[in-house]
């Protein structure tokens, strides 16, 4: 699961610009100066769609208990 959340977000710079975009899928989530705040956000996005996906196997664990 985790390689389809990488392949999910990505980073791109946008051409003749300094900016970089972030994307889940082909949605612009945020546009970032530099390259290193891009890839943190996307570190995080990453993050956050792991732990929401483990939260929802626990309640379905304690739903079939």
């Amino acid at each position: 699961m985790a390689a389809t959340l990488l392949g999910r977000f990505r980073v791109q710079k946008y051409p003749d610009s300094r900016f970089y975009g972030v994307y889940d899928s082909d949605t612009l989530v945020c546009v970032t100066v530099y390259k290193k705040g891009a890839k943190e956000v996307e570190r995080r996005l990453i993050g956050y769609e792991l732990a929401l996906l483990s939260m929802s196997k626990e309640l379905e664990g304690e739903r079939g208990e």
